[in-house]
């Protein structure tokens, strides 16, 4: 009864209005902190969101969905199920923007079915002076991308008017099932949860025009669509940078041993998975993903997982133990995933037609919704037809692309513009993502003000106005999620060349990581040869840090610098050998090397929590 009173009040709402709090909260030192939005509503169709994160307004004909941290909006006409139109914007559905979902919703009581399950009255319950009713009951994990697991929640409803009050969701043995399934560690907090707050609330009160008229900010820019995955998919799947275009070759070896190509798998329609790095092994989605294979094999249709982690025998285990029939490949380095997503920590859906060439992408976080929508692409593509989203991109497009991309983990809002004309562009230089993206300018007497930056595993030289003038690959870059990297950039005699470091990672731990048990130093050449080679063991997990190069005795050629095991190191760029080594008291927090009183020897600058040390380096010999 209590429900079908909340269902009867939204039905009945003219306007609606609340300020809310969504609060993550977890037992230890992992306080995710809360996050403020508000909703406000005017039949027939006018509405506002406003988060961290979004700004979502409706005047009944237009929606436009403004960004924060992209500082780009898009507009579309209103269709006709708004709900769903809007959810594509909020990542999961959940609680994710509260009693909004119910009075947009087409069918609101579909809609609470389909999140909460099994409600039972807990009694009655004072929310902050608040007189509510209690529900308890259950929603399913899968909405937030985990395993399977039922998430307990309990639902507040005011007396007064029998709206939601509050929801909160007990995210704790979800997490565990989730943790349990990819990792051996154990969970370093004894409660999480997830809780939307309504501090403020307001029913059929009357709101102002000019709360659902859309205002840009200074310095936004409306663009045709957003790239990003990460808010779910539309009617169909998103354009990217290989849209259109044959999809890059690949050889891989399978979980069980075996091999495959992107010959065996284009003879029909492809669905590629590349799982997230940072996840292990991503498990929500497997049984829709599942289904889509068993329903679409006849038509020639392969779905195929890329796993990137060292953990891809414990996806095999989970697919085996639910009956999931999914072929499994490994691609440890990332290399692969590389070629198909600049997006390289984060997973994504490649969609492959017959023949190969690729038609677009999807996220990587399958829920029921996003399945559906993979199926009417595949439906398209069994039928010999093109997705839209196989429009080859324009270089416009592309660069557009890459900056909506850029800004995508910038969730709060960025500052407000001053005097932004004086702060001009001059150039920019593209540069892939990468696992450890370091960047360098010559510092060592004598040397160019160039830069030099990381990008993927090339290192390139940036000259002052902007141009790529020279690129160096990696020597032997790392393959491993777990391995840690630097490079400096500087002369190994009369020769340019690179010092790159890499770990090697040892046995995982109980906590899931496994830390270095060897750090490796590489100098090459510009051309690729390889000058010298060093290992080092860690010491209390330290690593040869503050790496530089610099000619520090003024003879041409420069020395590397760094610290290591509680002293500074100095070796001899184009012979690797040790040339020094001074025992230093404090944690280094940072060393570099400078010629301040211009005599063309360099001086060593050593900063500890307690002092700043100069070093003379004389040589000698």
């Amino acid at each position: 009864m209590i429900v079908e009173r909340m269902l009867k009040a939204v039905d009945k709402l003219d306007t609606y209005s609340d300020s809310a709090v969504f609060k993550f909260e977890m037992g230890g030192t992992f306080n995710q902190g809360e996050q403020a939005s508000s909703f406000a509503y005017v039949r027939p169709n006018k509405f506002r969101i406003t988060s961290s994160m979004h700004e979502v307004v409706c005047d009944g004909k237009e929606l436009t969905v403004y960004m924060n941290g992209m500082r780009r909006y898009t507009s579309e006409r209103v269709g006709k199920d708004i709900e769903k139109q809007v959810a594509r914007f909020f990542g999961f559905r959940g609680v994710s923007f509260g009693i909004g979902q119910l009075i947009l919703a087409e069918n609101p009581r579909e809609t609470f079915a389909e999140q909460f399950e099994k409600i039972d009255l807990a009694g009655p319950e004072k929310i902050e002076g608040d007189p509510c009713l209690k529900l308890v009951g259950f929603m399913q994990s899968s909405v937030f991308g985990m395993a399977d697991a039922e998430i307990p929640v309990s639902i507040w409803i005011r007396d007064i008017d029998h709206m939601i009050r509050r929801v909160e969701l007990d995210l704790l043995e979800a997490m565990k099932h989730q943790t349990s399934n990819t990792t051996d560690m154990d969970l370093p907090f004894k409660e999480y949860r997830m809780i939307y707050d309504v501090r403020e609330l307001a029913s059929n009160e009357e709101l102002e025009e000019e709360t659902f008229r859309f205002e840009p900010p200074s310095g936004a820019k409306k663009v045709k669509k957003f790239y990003t995955t990460m808010f779910g998919a539309g009617e169909t799947a998103v354009q990217f940078e290989l849209s259109g275009k044959p999809a890059p070759d690949f050889e891989l070896e399978t979980a069980d041993g075996g091999s495959v190509s992107l010959d065996d798998l284009t003879d029909g329609a492809l669905l590629m998975v590349l799982l997230p790095r940072w996840s292990g092994s991503n498990y929500a989605g497997m049984e829709e993903l599942g289904e889509i294979q068993k329903t679409y094999a006849s038509k020639g249709v392969t779905v195929l997982l890329v796993h990137q982690g060292d953990s891809a025998n414990k996806l095999v285990d989970y697919l085996s133990e639910k009956e999931i029939e999914l072929k499994v490949a490994v691609d440890p380095g990332g290399e692969l995933s590389s070629d198909y997503s600049k997006e390289r920590f984060g997973g994504t859906i490649v969609a492959i037609a017959k023949g190969g060439t690729v038609q677009g992408r999807y996220s990587s976080f399958v829920t029921g919704e996003l399945a559906d929508v993979i199926r009417k692409d595949l439906d398209r593509l069994t039928a010999g037809e093109t997705l839209a989203s196989a429009k080859e991109m324009t270089d416009e497009e592309i660069e557009e692309a890459s900056d909506q991309r850029s800004s995508r983990f910038s969730f709060g809002k960025t500052a407000d513009p001053v005097n932004e004309d004086d702060l001009r562009e001059s150039w920019a230089v593209r540069a892939g993502s990468s696992r450890n993206f370091t960047m360098q300018g010559g510092r060592s007497p004598g040397s160019s003000d160039d830069l030099w930056i990381r990008d993927r595993d090339t290192i390139k030289l940036v000259s002052p106005s902007g141009e790529v003038t020279t690129e160096i690959e990696l020597p032997d870059p790392a393959k491993s999620q777990y391995s840690q990297e630097q490079f400096v950039v500087g002369r190994f005699g009369r020769q340019l060349g690179v010092l790159y470091m890499k770990t090697i990672p040892g046995e995982e731990t109980q906590q899931g990581w496994r830390p270095p048990k060897e750090a490796i130093l590489t100098a090459s050449t510009v051309f690729g040869v390889v000058l010298w080679e060093m290992s080092f063991e860690p010491e209390n997990y330290q690593l040869p840090q503050h790496m530089a190069m610099a000619d520090l005795d003024g003879r041409g050629g420069d020395e590397a610098i760094f610290v290591h095991q509680g002293a500074i190191w100095i070796i001899d760029g184009a012979s690797g050998e040790v040339l020094a080594r001074k025992p230093v008291v404090g944690w280094a927090q940072w060393l570099t090397a400078d010629d301040r009183d211009n005599n063309r020897v360099a001086e060593l600058y050593l900063r500890t929590p307690e002092k700043l040390i100069r070093f003379d380096y004389r040589p000698s010999r």
